[in-house]
């Protein structure tokens, strides 16, 4: 590492967001049920990138035509089920 080319979680969070046109910005727009993240404090300038990529969510766009309202925060797959058993980080499955 240490070549330039490190990139962060929430640096990725924030491309892919904006690739996708994925957006909230306040708390309110998020709604009650959001899931937080000790390591994601609120007031950052990644905070509401990582949630935006780290809660599933149905949504309505904003008038602003960028911005999102949270209408339901859905429950998060079960990863382990959808796992396979006997794959490795370095298989290619096409």
């Amino acid at each position: 590492m240490g070549d330039g080319f490190d990139i962060t979680r929430a640096e990725v969070a924030t491309l892919l967001n904006n690739v996708l046109n994925r957006h909230v910005e306040s708390t309110q727009d998020m709604g009650a049920d959001v899931k937080t993240w000790s390591d994601n404090p609120e007031g950052t300038w990644f905070y509401y990138a990582m949630q935006e990529a780290s809660n599933s969510h149905y949504y309505e766009r904003k008038a602003d035509g960028t911005n999102e309202i949270w209408t339901e925060v859905r429950d998060n797959p079960h990863w382990a089920l959808l796992e396979k058993t006997t794959s490795t980080p370095y298989d290619i499955d096409y």
